[in-house]
């Protein structure tokens, strides 16, 4: 291999071209030239003998082991043209057939270089196709083949489509007009005469259309005929013509000039599309922003009868009369400096003054290319002679090593990180991470929760959110009409909101059989959700849903069309209401507001501050609250549209007071949990109070601290021989403490007829209901007494759940036989479809399965008294308060027109007998009346004579 020459000023030489092979940043600004970014680029011209051609086989070297990796060709212009004329014979075949298939290229140089630059030995990607440079080469080097028929475009069309690799499809598979097949398919002579001749019309328009566009050049097309100046594109209609006159048959009345400089004009612009920063003026182009170097063009023995001086000629011209800036970077070795070149005396400069050379180019650049000067753009460098080997040290040190690896080690400037590959992605992926981290930690959320994300964003009938109840207790509240969103993880209170929601289904069905007959919405409000398991909570929403399961069913069947259709809406507040207010305000208004088919809000679960809130919201917007086991005292207040089915506090210490009175007890002692004063539990503050201010001196209330067995047991106390006789016992709480109470209070009894006479509040069904409590031990063979608010619907018994109808003492009363018999079918399904644990644990039915089922069979009434208008909710309020208007349901007779409060209806104690454990011939205990007071069946019409108000069969 030859030794890298070394004279004086190959360093600084070296230095130049690698300034110049440097593409500046897009925000660096040349001070020379006043121009940002890309810079004009100088022909640079090495004279001087051997040595030019020395320094560019070296400087070829040193570029290719360039980082990151320039784009160049070393291309040797004496054998440009046979390389380029070779390249073209097809191998095997005679060479004067191959002359004849296609001319020589016009710029042999030209296209040896394109050969090159093309191939993807860069590192960074393929350069360029040089789509624009090949297609106007290649129709420059063909004839036109002879046209066939009528259309004379045809031939360049086909000529195009040979080089773009798009041969014409036929019009169908098998030859055949398509418009025929399609005009078959219809029926009717008329419709397939219109469909024939829309099909020939559009296919014949369609035809000429494509005729004139060659498939797959459109963006080279738009290039030749209105972005470059070249052979006057405006003489040509449109591309094809442009296309023929490029051909060997029409190129002899073309001017030669003018086809050479559009030949190099199309090389320097697919160079310029490589090197874009910007798509679309706009938008960054990546691939563009990579490339840090400039493509470098290495020409050695440029003469001008081998074409190099031709070419050189043809770039300074293109140049100067497009003014466009290119990424080309030619250093040429030549024989000659170009006339009226060089330096202040109009010699070349030497290469020790390359710097200087580079400056006076630039400074006078502005003012040769107005002038279109030949040798505008020329940078001439005089190189002296080689100094032999053994001299180097004669040259100073910079030159001496020019060529040391340390040297010619070339390091581009990295391109903007933005640029790079895989670094958008990357920013994109952390960005899209970023963006859905949130949304999807909250699906996920929402999906551990049984929380619908998406349907509560189609379905306005499905309206969720996930709230924190506590460190670890998202839960899912809101509303929902359909099994896309069921609350609660228990499997009997899932059952019971899929049932209501079959039914909403049946609904929606017979609605749209018979549009006119007219359907209601109800809002079932509740506390569906908790954390943990909680089946006293879960079964007892699960009984009130049974219960509107069931009137649902029963209006359904009813095949009268004036007979109103029931869709039910089941909200969720959360673990203890808690969060009441809130879906009131956010979910429930805008549901109702939006629905008038939705007459009111029924259930609301229990008495706590945001249930009283709640109520107060929903008043305010006009929403009648129908609450099926609220008892709190003073919830009237809050609302003039609220309603309770059941009576209150004030009426539950009444029934209190005349029991204990019943029995001669002349002491009543109320045990209740400690009440927060910031938020206290209003049904246990207002019971506790309404007691205390009924029986007065006669009741003594006690509470626990900390926990309820810190209480004494009153079998232990001193006195308990004489008092156990005239002391009653009152629970006033909630069920979750009511186990640990009565084993308490049972600790150190030893005789059973001695054990303290308690009797607890309504709360305590949901304990009671469950099987577990009354299969505990400690409480085998002892009597529980309760509040029951429907205490008619218990009373059922065992033969409504196992006979479809009611107990003897019951037999008379209408609804109630309608509820068994229903009921009787409802208990039936649930034991075919869950699991034994789940079942239902009494073998008579849940008293709010009777509350709310009379609710829901309430509303329907008031809606069949107005008729078939579409009354609204006040409408219907008003009716409920009309005097006389009475509903007698299963649960007893309903009426508000004197009080708003259900404190008139019927409310008792119940005594369940809990039979001692393990023994065989117990069955299972059914709660029977020991004390009642309120209307029964009629209002005012107070229970049976026999002393403690119970019905009696009618027989006894």
């Amino acid at each position: 291999m030859t030794a890298p020459p070394r004279f004086a000023g190959v360093h600084r030489l070296l230095s130049l071209i690698r300034q110049l092979a440097t593409r500046p940043p897009f925000t660096h600004r040349a001070p020379d030239l006043q121009v940002r970014g890309d810079e004009p680029l100088p022909l640079v011209c090495l004279v001087g003998g051997e040595a030019p051609d020395r320094f560019l086989a070296a400087l070829e070297s040193a570029l290719g082991d360039a980082s990151p990796r320039i784009p160049h060709a070393l291309v040797d212009a004496d054998t440009a043209g046979a390389r380029s004329a070779a390249r073209w014979g097809l191998p095997g075949e005679d060479p004067a057939a191959a002359a004849a298939a296609r001319e020589p290229p016009l710029l042999p140089l030209l296209d040896e270089l394109s050969f090159r630059l093309a191939a993807d030995s860069f590192g960074a990607g393929r350069l360029t196709r040089f789509d624009h440079y090949r297609l106007a080469d290649w129709l420059s080097g063909h004839r036109l083949p002879p046209a066939r028929g009528r259309d004379d475009r045809s031939a360049v069309l086909a000529l195009l489509r040979t080089w773009s690799g798009r041969a014409p499809q036929p019009v169908g598979a098998s030859g055949t007009d398509p418009s025929v097949s399609v005009a078959e398919v219809a029926s009717g002579v008329w419709t397939r005469l219109g469909l024939w001749l829309l099909m020939w019309v559009g296919q014949g328009a369609f035809r000429r259309w494509l005729s004139q566009r060659p498939a797959g050049l459109g963006r080279e097309a738009r290039w030749f005929m209105r972005r470059q100046p070249y052979m006057v594109p405006r003489h040509s209609t449109d591309f094809l013509g442009f296309a023929e006159r490029l051909t060997l048959d029409r190129r002899s009345f073309e001017n030669a000039e003018q086809v050479k400089k559009l030949l190099v004009h199309a090389f320097l612009e697919d160079l310029r599309a490589a090197y874009r920063r910007r798509r679309w003026r706009w938008f960054p182009r990546r691939s563009g922003w990579r490339r840090t170097g400039y493509v470098t063009v290495l020409i050695t023995h440029a003469t001008g009868d081998n074409g190099g001086w031709e070419l050189l000629r043809l770039i300074n011209a293109v140049r100067n009369e497009t003014g466009e800036l290119d990424p080309l970077l030619v250093v040429a070795a030549c024989d000659r400096p170009p006339d009226r070149s060089g330096g202040t005396d109009g010699r070349p400069m030497s290469a020790h003054d390359a710097d200087r050379a580079l400056q006076l180019w630039r400074r006078g650049l502005p003012h040769r290319r107005q002038l279109l000067a030949t040798d505008a753009r020329y940078l001439v460098l005089d190189l002296p002679e080689p100094v032999p080997p053994g001299r180097v040290g004669a040259l100073a040190a910079d030159d001496a090593a020019a060529w040391d690896p340390s040297e010619t080690a070339w390091r581009l400037p990295p391109p903007p990180r933005l640029a790079r590959r895989g670094a958008v992605e990357g920013l994109l992926a952390v960005v899209l991470v970023a963006v859905l981290a949130a949304p999807l930690l909250t699906v996920r959320q929402y999906w551990h929760e049984h929380c619908s994300v998406l349907r509560s964003q189609v379905d306005a009938a499905v309206s969720v959110e996930l709230l924190r109840f506590g460190p670890d207790d998202a839960q899912c509240v809101g509303h929902s009409d359909s099994a896309a969103q069921v609350f609660g993880t228990n499997a009997r209170l899932q059952a019971a909101q899929l049932r209501v929601f079959a039914e909403n289904g049946t609904a929606a069905r017979k609605r749209a059989e018979i549009p006119d007959r007219p359907m209601i919405s109800l809002v079932y409000f509740a506390g569906l959700t908790h954390a943990g398991s909680d089946l006293d909570t879960d079964h007892a929403v699960a009984e009130e849903l049974e219960g509107i399961a069931l009137a649902q069913q029963q209006q359904h069947a009813a095949s009268s069309l004036s007979e109103p259709l029931v869709r039910v809406v089941i909200a969720n507040a959360g673990r203890g209401m808690r969060q009441a207010h809130h879906v009131a305000e956010q979910h429930l208004i805008p549901l109702i507001d939006a629905d008038d088919s939705i007459k009111g809000v029924i259930g609301m679960d229990r008495t706590v501050p945001e249930t009283e809130e709640a109520i107060r919201i929903l008043g305010e917007a006009g929403i009648p609250v129908f609450g099926t086991t609220l008892t709190g005292t003073g919830l009237a207040e809050l609302s003039q549209l609220y309603f309770q089915l059941v009576p209150d506090n004030t009426r539950q210490a009444e029934l209190v007071a005349r029991y204990a009175a019943h029995i001669g007890r002349d002491k009543v002692t109320v045990y209740h949990p400690p009440i927060d004063p910031d938020h206290p539990d209003e049904y246990v503050k207002t019971l506790r109070d309404a007691i205390a201010d009924r029986m007065g001196d006669a009741v003594e209330l006690v509470d626990w601290r900390d926990d309820v067995n810190e209480l004494p047991p009153p079998c232990r106390r001193l006195d308990w021989a004489q008092a156990y006789q005239r002391e009653l016992f009152f629970y006033a709480g909630r069920e979750n403490h009511y186990r640990d109470f009565l084993r308490t209070m049972n600790d150190g009894c030893v005789d059973s007829d001695r054990t303290p006479h308690i009797v607890a509040d309504d709360a305590v069904t949901r304990a009671v209901a469950q099987a577990s409590f009354r299969t505990d031990d400690t409480f085998a063979g002892s009597r529980v007494r309760y509040v029951g608010l429907g205490s008619l619907v218990v009373l059922g018994g065992r033969d409504c759940v196992t006979y479809g109808r009611p107990a003897p003492a019951l037999s008379d009363m209408q609804p109630m036989q309608s509820f068994c018999s229903g009921y009787q079918r409802l208990r039936a399904r649930l034991a075919a479809d869950l699991p034994a644990t789940e079942l239902p644990a009494t073998s008579y039915p849940g008293e709010r399965v009777g509350v709310a089922y009379d609710t829901v069979r309430m509303l329907v009434d008031l809606v069949r008294l107005g008729g078939r208008h579409r009354w609204h909710r006040a409408a219907l309020v008003q009716l409920l308060r009309e005097p006389g208007y009475e509903f007698l349901g299963a649960s007893g007779v309903i009426s508000f027109s004197a009080s708003r409060i259900g404190d008139s209806r019927n409310i008792a104690i119940l005594e369940l007998a809990i039979p001692p454990s393990g023994d065989p011939q117990s069955r299972e205990p059914e709660p029977s009346c020991v004390f009642l007071i309120g209307d029964l069946y009629r209002v005012g019409e107070p229970g049976s004579d026999t002393g403690n108000g119970c019905p009696v069969a009618p027989d006894d």
